[in-house]
Parts: C-alpha cells; sequence; structure tokens
C-alpha cells in the first residue's frame, strides 16, 4: 500500500485479491444456503440466509475499507479500536437481526439459525484472515 501526500491509494493486487476471494465465499455460501434450504422445514427461510449474506458483504467490504486505512494510521491503536468496534457492531447487528425477522414473520422455529451460524462463521473466518494480512503490513 502506499500513502501518498496523506491520501490512501490501494495496492490494486491486494484490492483485487479480497474482491476475489469476497466473491468466491459469497458464491459458495449462497450455493450451500440454497442446497440447504432445498430441505425440510429449513426451505422456508431461504429469504433470511439472503439477507445475512448481504449484510455480511457489507460488513466485510466495510472492513477491508477502514482496515487498510487504519493498518497505515499513525496511532498503533486504531487498528486494534476498529477490531473491537467490528465485533461489538458485527454482534449487536446479528441479534437484531434476528430478533427482528423472528418478530416480523412470526417464527417459531429455530431452524433458520442453522444456515444463519454458517454464513457468520463463513465471514468472520474470512475477516480473521484479510485483517491479519492487513495488519502485516
Amino acid at each position: 500500500m502506499l500513502i501518498s501526500n496523506n491520501v490512501f491509494i490501494f495496492d490494486t493486487m491486494t484490492k483485487k485479491k479480497f474482491i476475489i476471494s469476497l466473491c468466491i465465499l459469497t458464491l459458495v455460501l449462497i450455493v450451500i444456503v440454497l442446497s440447504i434450504h432445498g430441505r425440510g422445514e429449513i426451505g422456508k427461510f431461504t429469504d433470511f440466509s439472503i439477507y445475512a449474506i448481504s449484510v455480511f458483504v457489507l460488513l466485510s467490504g466495510s472492513m477491508y475499507y477502514f482496515g487498510s486505512k487504519a493498518a497505515t494510521s499513525k496511532n498503533k491503536y486504531t487498528f486494534n479500536n476498529l477490531i473491537i468496534g467490528n465485533m461489538i457492531l458485527k454482534m449487536f447487528l446479528c441479534v437484531l437481526i434476528i430478533l427482528i425477522y423472528k418478530k416480523v414473520y412470526q417464527i417459531e422455529s429455530r431452524g433458520f439459525l442453522i444456515p444463519f451460524l454458517v454464513i457468520y462463521l463463513s465471514y468472520t473466518i474470512f475477516e480473521t484472515y484479510f485483517l491479519t494480512k492487513l495488519a502485516k503490513k
């Protein structure tokens, strides 16, 4: 990554690798979710899984953007603060999304949580991977 006149410029290979990895992960999860949702009671909750994937794609994209800036910050605590803030935000959003979906659609079953957990864990592992790479720079 380059810093020129205090303006952040993305290293195109790193950004390209991130976008390709995010797209691959998202496509794999969509295939997994659609195959899981084709079975039994879970099939009613496909929309919830697609909402969850959309939210996590947006979160991952924003974390990459802000993580890239924080990794080059002069304040050595900026990156750590970003990671802690992301963790709190993600937990809050997950609980909020689940509660809103349950309330709006009057869901009694907990079957929709299984694909959600797969999605959550996949994007969390992915974020850990790319944030570790950003932190090393």
